[in-house]
C-alpha cells in the first residue's frame, strides 16, 4: 500500500471507460468533489476493483441507459460508487452477488459473460484495503449501485 491520488486514479478510468460506454451507448459520468484526500491503497488493485465494476455495469445496461462513478468523503473514509440503470437484481439473489460463480443472469455463459470471480475478488481486494463493500437494488430492471468504502491516508 501506497499513497494515491484518487483524483489521478479517476481521469485514468475516465481515459478508459468513456470511449467503451460511449461505444455502447451509454452515459458515463464520474462525480466527485474537485478535492479527493489521498488513500492508502495498491493503486493497480484500486484500478482492478473500479474496472471490475464498471465493467459489470456496462455489460449490464443497456444502450440508452445511464452509469455513474460517484465519490464522496466522510470523516476518514471515502465512499465510492458505481451506479447503473441496468437489468438489477432481484432481492433474494443480493445475498449471493459477491459468491464466487454466482450470475444473476443465467443466460449469460463463461463463454458470454466472463468467468463469475469478478465481483468475489473485488470484494476480497476491498477488504484487503479495509474497506466495505455492498450492493443495492430495487429489482428487476431498476438497476443497481455497487457502493464501497476505503480509509483514507490519515486514519
Amino acid at each position: 500500500l501506497a499513497p494515491v491520488k484518487l483524483a489521478d486514479t479517476l481521469n485514468t478510468i475516465e481515459k478508459r471507460f468513456l470511449p467503451q460506454f460511449e461505444q455502447k451507448g451509454i452515459h458515463f459520468e464520474i462525480d466527485a468533489p474537485e478535492t479527493i484526500p489521498t488513500i492508502r491503497a495498491d493503486e493497480g488493485r484500486l484500478l482492478q476493483i473500479l474496472t471490475n465494476l464498471l465493467n459489470n455495469a456496462k455489460a449490464y445496461t443497456p444502450e440508452g441507459g445511464e452509469v455513474t462513478l460517484a465519490v464522496e468523503t466522510k470523516q476518514k473514509e471515502i465512499i465510492a460508487s458505481v451506479q447503473d440503470t441496468g437489468i438489477g437484481i432481484p432481492p433474494e439473489e443480493l445475498e449471493q452477488i459477491f459468491t464466487r460463480f454466482y450470475r444473476v443472469d443465467k443466460s449469460r455463459s463463461r463463454h458470454a459473460g466472463g468467468s463469475g470471480i469478478g465481483l468475489t475478488l473485488t470484494k476480497h481486494l476491498v477488504k484487503a484495503h479495509g474497506g466495505e463493500i455492498k450492493v443495492v437494488s430495487q429489482g428487476k430492471d431498476q438497476g443497481s449501485t455497487f457502493k464501497f468504502t476505503l480509509p483514507t491516508e490519515t486514519t
